[in-house]
């Protein structure tokens, strides 16, 4: 019985961003970071050499002139970078002529820094550049070693304050006798993919003037060169024609114009500019006229505009993703989450510990000299006190008993300490002194009566669920649906905010 051969080692190579995008100019660009991990798969223990990394960019430009015996060819390569890292052996490590590993994954990370100026990748018939990662695992005498290589793509892309790229361009002439003309297009900017929309305004002069026909054509110019010696190529990239596009009314005519822009090399290559390959777009108008003793007139005009790559458009109109380990403390989701809930807790002047744990975040309170004996309650009302940055805001009337006094006075101040994911907060609330405490329980009487009967209101308003109720308040909305919220809705549906009282000077 024949048994299929089992792959025993796997070699894969990930990037973290895929392809890599430089934004601007090769003079103005800030270069992006490359990073990856090697992983090496083994089901069972294998030895090793080495294992090491490489990555490579070059460009090539090579072209034929000539026939026969009068053909010359002309070639040309070059370096751009080269980097490697070594895994195995490391430095620090002494040096044998074989590495054991073990069954089971291997993991390999690594980065490198790329400049601004690198040239984006590109292949076409005369010219490439390339950029390569090669990962090789070297085996022992008798056994093949493992290579894998990956191509990583570099794209380039405009900054967004190229605002002359993205506005909308309009081409206003006057044809002495004849006509005036206005060609409107959105902007000099394109993707792969995209499809560009040309409007067409006439305004004849000329009696009895007709058009016959109006092209659109997009045209691609690529130019090589290698010391002394260059070459032009020039295609049509797409051709649109529209025979006796208006019906001759009196008054202004107009008509669009569609044409579509290939998605994929090589029906076009992006724009591009370095020291041995350029390549550049044009668009190309002709408008086809009658006059009215039967002759044939045409009307020829060009503008250039720029093709980009469809990740590189993609990725200028996303917004920036912004890091969950900024978040401030207070906003952390699981605190919001003890804070809605909706049932009431009553709690005496020295509230006992109070305690929302999470996998992320806490809030505890540490409990006073007071309620030592007291047990920890679970936060189950919407009007806890809320934790801020200078302190706790109490949100329902807390009022000491005559009998109680003297001991809450005597009582220190009780630290609260919020964890986040990314930072610890400290919080302490201040108590008055005795000399002044029976000023105090008369403040938080006048402030607990002033505020009974908007407690009761928004008691009433907890009938019905609130707009917030189930959503991550630790994000930022879309835009998309900050655009369809009822903004009149939202604001009559917000609690009222109660007064802040603040702790005589001691």
């Amino acid at each position: 019985m024949v048994h299929a051969i089992r792959k025993s080692v796997e070699l894969r190579i990930d990037l973290e961003d895929e392809p890599i995008l430089l934004m601007g100019t090769p003079e103005e660009s800030a270069g992006k970071m490359l990073r990856g991990v090697l992983h090496l798969n083994t089901t069972e223990p294998i030895k090793v050499k080495a294992i090491g990394l490489r990555f490579v960019g070059k460009m090539k430009v090579s072209w034929s002139e000539g026939v026969g015996h009068h053909q010359h060819y002309y070639k040309q390569e070059r370096n751009i970078m080269e980097h490697s890292w070594q895994f195995i052996p490391m430095a620090t490590s002494t040096q044998k002529k074989t590495y054991s590993l073990a069954a089971g994954e291997h993991s390999f990370n690594f980065e490198l820094m790329l400049p601004g100026d690198l040239p984006q990748s590109l292949d076409t018939e005369g010219g490439q550049v390339l950029y390569r990662l090669k990962a090789m695992v070297e085996r022992p005498a008798f056994v093949h070693n493992i290579i894998k290589k990956r191509y990583v793509k570099v794209v380039r892309s405009m900054l967004p304050s190229e605002f002359e790229l993205v506005q909308s361009m309009e081409i206003h002439n006057t044809w002495v006798d004849k006509m005036m003309y206005d060609i409107v297009m959105p902007s000099k900017m394109y993707a792969l993919g995209e499809t560009i929309t040309m409007t067409f305004h006439i305004s004849p002069i000329a009696p009895e003037l007709k058009v016959r026909s109006i092209c659109a054509s997009l045209k691609e110019y690529c130019s090589y060169t290698i010391k002394d010696n260059s070459k032009m190529d020039a295609r049509i990239i797409h051709f649109e024609k529209l025979l006796d596009p208006f019906c001759h009314s009196a008054g202004q005519w107009s008509r669009d114009v569609t044409l579509d822009v290939p998605a994929t090399s090589p029906l076009i290559f992006c724009d591009t500019d370095n020291e041995m390959i350029k390549i550049r777009h044009k668009m190309k108008f002709v408008i086809s006229l009658i006059n009215a003793d039967g002759h044939l007139s045409e009307l020829r005009c060009s503008v250039p505009v720029v093709v980009v790559d469809s990740v590189a458009d993609q990725q200028e109109n996303m917004l920036p993703a912004y890091d969950q380990t900024w978040r401030s403390v207070p906003y952390d989701p699981a605190v919001f989450e003890a804070l809605r809930c909706r049932s009431s807790v009553s709690q005496p002047i020295c509230d006992p510990p109070v305690s929302a744990t999470s996998s992320t975040s806490a809030i505890g309170i540490a409990p006073t000299e007071a309620s030592t004996t007291s047990s920890p309650v679970e936060i189950t009302s919407s009007r806890q006190p809320v934790v801020g940055r200078s302190g706790i805001f109490p949100m329902t009337p807390m009022v000491a008993p005559p009998n109680e006094s003297r001991e809450s006075s005597s009582s220190c101040r009780a630290p609260v300490t919020i964890s986040g994911r990314a930072r610890t907060l400290s919080i302490s609330t201040l108590s008055a002194s005795p000399s002044n405490n029976s000023f105090s329980n008369s403040h938080m009487n006048l402030v607990a009566n002033a505020r009974g009967t908007r407690n009761d209101t928004y008691e009433g308003s907890q009938q019905t669920d609130p707009w917030w109720q189930g959503m991550d308040l630790s994000r930022v909305p879309s835009y998309n649906s900050s655009a369809n919220l009822d903004h009149v809705a939202l604001s009559s549906s917000l609690p009222a905010y109660d007064q802040i009282s603040c702790s005589p000077r001691v």
